[in-house]
């Protein structure tokens, strides 16, 4: 009921919870996943200068993420950021919730979200120009849209590291009827650093 007449609320109550290249529902639960994680930890925790470095420029989140979301999960964890008194951090992280949705409650605000995949490409640049040449010239690939999330069966993340930009993601597909006698395989080439 509170979140009555809300756009984004209703996008994401009706949403498959896949990430999906054309999903918009997926670009704004992940917008609200970073919000309350910064919101929590980076206010929090570490400060947010230090936050947004270690979520921009590092993989620390990414490798880690898990222990961030075990913590926000559990009813015990963090109640001493949020006060100490029962049910503190439940009634923070819902006002956070709101806040955050109430950017998105008009038709016209979701109508505006990117897609998932849009939001969530890469370039894959040669090895020795490191994106150095014009893309015309064909050593470096992309657009390429990520599937998945850090979160899902299909994994990937789009993270900097050292000052350079990094992907990970599935590079090999196992395919396999348990009723059959063999497999079938999928292992991509990747940049060999050839052009020709």
């Amino acid at each position: 009921a509170e979140y009555m007449g809300n756009a984004g609320a209703a996008l994401l109550a009706s949403w498959d919870f896949r990430m999906t290249r054309n999903s918009t529902a997926a670009w704004l639960y992940n917008a609200l996943y970073s919000h309350l994680m910064r919101e929590v930890f980076g206010a929090r925790v570490f400060g947010l200068p230090a936050w947004d470095f270690m979520r921009a420029e590092t993989a620390v989140f990414a490798d880690f993420s898990h222990y961030f979301d075990a913590a926000l999960e559990s009813p015990s964890a963090l109640e001493s950021l949020f006060g100490g008194r029962p049910g503190a951090k439940r009634q923070m992280l819902a006002a956070l919730v709101s806040g955050f949705l109430a950017r998105y409650a008009s038709a016209d605000a979701v109508a505006a979200l990117p897609q998932w995949g849009a939001s969530n490409a890469f370039m894959q640049r040669n090895v020795f120009f490191d994106g150095e040449l014009p893309q015309m010239l064909g050593f470096d690939r992309g657009s390429i849209e990520m599937l998945g999330a850090s979160s899902t069966i299909v994994q990937g993340a789009l993270l900097r590291s050292a000052g350079r930009d990094l992907n990970w993601g599935q590079s090999w597909t196992f395919v396999a009827d348990l009723a059959e006698g063999f497999v079938e395989t999928t292992l991509p080439g990747g940049p060999s650093g050839r052009r020709f």
